[in-house]
């Protein structure tokens, strides 16, 4: 019996910084958050199955998250990073803006695959990521056989 590779990849937008007031970051994007918390705050998670519940810790910073569409969940990380290259292109100036108050705007990426993958990053795509000015975190994590992707 052949195994089926699987690969799985999520981009979410993050805006973290000591004083963020969230409601800021939604004005100055012009998008609501999947979720988002102030400094202080118990901020909620959300479990495999859809549940929100309380995180084990107060945050240390405020933050704003916002989750790729729907409609792209099983599109390849490239494809996901492209959406955010042309949804925040007219927001370069509100991404300076949050790094010129130290806070940090980052392009989250998790990325699993059961077998040897390669995700292309081509420099157009780059290209448009460094004019906004945004940052881009990859995690990499190993699938595990067990897992239900």
């Amino acid at each position: 019996m052949a195994v089926k590779q699987t690969t799985l990849s999520s981009v979410s937008l993050i805006v973290l910084g000591d004083d963020l007031e969230p409601g800021e970051i939604t004005r100055a994007l012009g998008m609501f958050p999947d979720q988002d918390w102030r400094k202080g705050d118990v901020p909620q998670i959300q479990t495999p199955d859809g549940r929100w519940i309380p995180g084990p810790a107060i945050a240390e910073w405020g933050g704003w998250k916002k989750f790729i569409p729907p409609v792209l969940v099983d599109d390849c990380l490239e494809v996901q990073l492209d959406h955010w290259a042309n949804v925040l292109a007219s927001k370069a100036h509100a991404i300076r803006a949050f790094r010129a108050r130290g806070w940090s705007s980052t392009l989250d990426c998790f990325f699993t695959a059961s077998e040897p993958e390669v995700a292309e990053l081509k420099a157009d795509l780059l290209a448009k990521l460094a004019a906004i000015g945004i940052d881009i975190d990859i995690n990499f994590y190993p699938h595990n056989d067990a897992d239900d992707l």
